[in-house]
């Protein structure tokens, strides 16, 4: 499940650059889950995307896994 890209849609908030989903009160701090239903629900408007020029989240990132919006560095596997 793409939980991300169904909340974008939902309009729960934007993928930023970092990622993740935002939402403009909750910022990225928060929790998805899903609830599958046959119910029918009425559709949302999508949230539109805010970041704009900003790079807070690329150029605070300790590990400097963000390598450019959206992209992240790939992890190695743990030799454990």
């Amino acid at each position: 499940m793409l939980e991300k890209a169904i909340a974008e849609k939902a309009g729960l908030g934007w993928i930023g650059k970092h990622s993740n989903l935002i939402n403009r009160r909750a910022g990225s701090w928060f929790f998805l889950g899903e609830l599958y239903t046959n119910l029918p629900l009425p559709a949302d408007l999508p949230a539109s995307q805010h970041c704009g020029d900003c790079r807070a989240c690329l150029d605070v990132c300790p590990t400097q896994a963000i390598v450019a919006p959206t992209r992240l560095t790939p992890v190695a596997a743990s030799p454990i």
